[in-house]
This record gives C-alpha cells, sequence and structure tokens, in this order.
C-alpha cells in the first residue's frame, strides 16, 4: 500500500458527519458495569492512572483511535489525519456518582455525557471511568462518533481492554510516530488526482469494452443506486405509523436500559 498521509472517509462515514446538527448527535454509546476491587488503589478509588497507561497499550489495534477530521479545501471532504497532539487523558476520563451511587445517578450521568457533542478537532471517542457506584463496582460510558466506527466495530477499544484475568498485563505498545499533517495544497492537490482518475477506474472495473458498447448503461447505474438511496433515506425518516419515539427532537438525551432473561431471549 502507498503511504499517504490521510485517509478519505467512507461516503457513508462522511454523510454521518454531514447529518449531524446541534440536536441530531451522531455518536453512539454503551454504559458497561464492572467490579472495582481489581483495580482500585489502596488508598481508595479507582487507579485511572493504570487503566489510561493500560488503555495505552492497546491503541496501535485501532489505529483511527489516533486520528482526527481534516477538510479538504474548496469542497469540505472530510478525511482522517494523525493527531500529533494527541492526549490520551482527554479521551479516558474521570468521574464519580455522589452517593448513594445507585443506577438511576448512573443513567442521569449518562445522559448528561450523550447530550454533549463530540469535539471534531480531536479524535471522535471517549471512554469514562466512573466510580461510586453502589455494590462496590464502577461502570465505563463509551461514546464514540459513527463516523469513526459503526456499532460492531465501535467495540473494537472496548474488547480490546476488556479479558477474564485481572492479572493480564499486555507487552509494551509499539511506538507510535504519527504522520505529520498534509498541508491545505497537498489535501487538494491529491483530492484533484482522486476526481480525475475516477472515471477511467469506474470504466476499468466494468470492463472498457463493455462500457464503450453501452455508455448509458453507466449513467443507468447511477440513476438507480441514487433511487435506491433517496428511498431508503425517505423510509428511516418516516415512521409507517406515530409513536413516542418519532417526534422532534432537542439537544438533550435520557438514558435508560432494561433487563432480560438471556433464555429468553
Amino acid at each position: 500500500m502507498a503511504y499517504t498521509l490521510y485517509e478519505p472517509l467512507s461516503t457513508v462515514d462522511a454523510a454521518f458527519l454531514a447529518v449531524e446538527d446541534a440536536k441530531a448527535h451522531m455518536h453512539i454509546g454503551a454504559v458497561t458495569i464492572f467490579d472495582a476491587p481489581p483495580l482500585l488503589r489502596p488508598a481508595g478509588g479507582l487507579d485511572i492512572e493504570r487503566i489510561r497507561a493500560f488503555v495505552g497499550t492497546q491503541l496501535h489495534r485501532v489505529p483511527r483511535f489516533r486520528q482526527k477530521l481534516a477538510f479538504v479545501p474548496l469542497s469540505g471532504q472530510p478525511v482522517w489525519i494523525d493527531d500529533p497532539s494527541f492526549n490520551l487523558t482527554y479521551h479516558v476520563r474521570h468521574t464519580a456518582l455522589p452517593f448513594p451511587g445507585d443506577a438511576q445517578k448512573l443513567k442521569d450521568l449518562t445522559g448528561r455525557i450523550m447530550s454533549q457533542q463530540l469535539e471534531r478537532a480531536k479524535p471522535l471517542w471517549e471512554l469514562w471511568f466512573v466510580e461510586g457506584l453502589e455494590g462496590n463496582r464502577f461502570a465505563v460510558i463509551s461514546k464514540i462518533h459513527h463516523a469513526l466506527a459503526d456499532g460492531i466495530s465501535g467495540l473494537d477499544l472496548i474488547a480490546a481492554i476488556i479479558g477474564p484475568n485481572p492479572e493480564y498485563h499486555e507487552k509494551p505498545a509499539p511506538a507510535w510516530m504519527p504522520r505529520r499533517a498534509p498541508s491545505a495544497w497537498e489535501l487538494l492537490t491529491s483530492q484533484a488526482g482522486r476526481w480525475l482518475s475516477a472515471p477511467a477506474q469506474l470504466l476499468a472495473r466494468r470492463g472498457r469494452s463493455a462500457a464503450a458498447e453501452s455508455p448509458s448503461s453507466v449513467v443507468s447505474d447511477v440513476v438507480t443506486t441514487l433511487r435506491k438511496a433517496l428511498d431508503a433515506a425517505a423510509a428511516a425518516i418516516e415512521a409507517p405509523t406515530p409513536t413516542p419515539l418519532n417526534v422532534d427532537i432537542g439537544p438533550y438525551r435520557r438514558f435508560d436500559w432494561t433487563k432480560f432473561d438471556i433464555e429468553t431471549v
């Protein structure tokens, strides 16, 4: 693979950025709850420095978590670049619930965290380690932008720091050297090259002879794809029947959960 200073977002991931506004936040989140004793300091409280150090050893598994957004001049197309000022402390946060730290207080805190948009000048994720939960437990609130990770790959970082052995110690991570940030001119000229080469690449994929014999089929395929996308968008926006969830939304969020018997599920 050729060395590059950036990677363009996919069309779908760029769309998650484009539709986000002050009311419709496009991050996804989860709350996971753990027993606290294995990670408590002798004097009490979570050993957040130990936690941050361990998370830092896992980031090489998910390189995107040390990248941030940049935008191509004129077109505004978003791309991923390495964040030379990456600060793990900013992303792995530490807080505590007021006493008594019951489930409702955790839900309230999660709602407040989810009500705030992620800072676009930084990598688009946060992990909140929350101590003080009743039952000698702590919680992890994960918050990741949909442009960075979908619902499955968004669990990659969580999966990397969770294991069955509380005494497990990861080997030191390989040294990370961020690529330099591309200049505005480099972004513009590189993207222009992509635009100019796109038609040729499309013809190559379809077969030059077939495309030459029926150029209208290329246009037809594009039109069909756009129509399908519009139909899917309309279906997603317009619910067939009114529901309590299908209403105008504001910027604030409430977070809740319920329990199911796994055998029933």
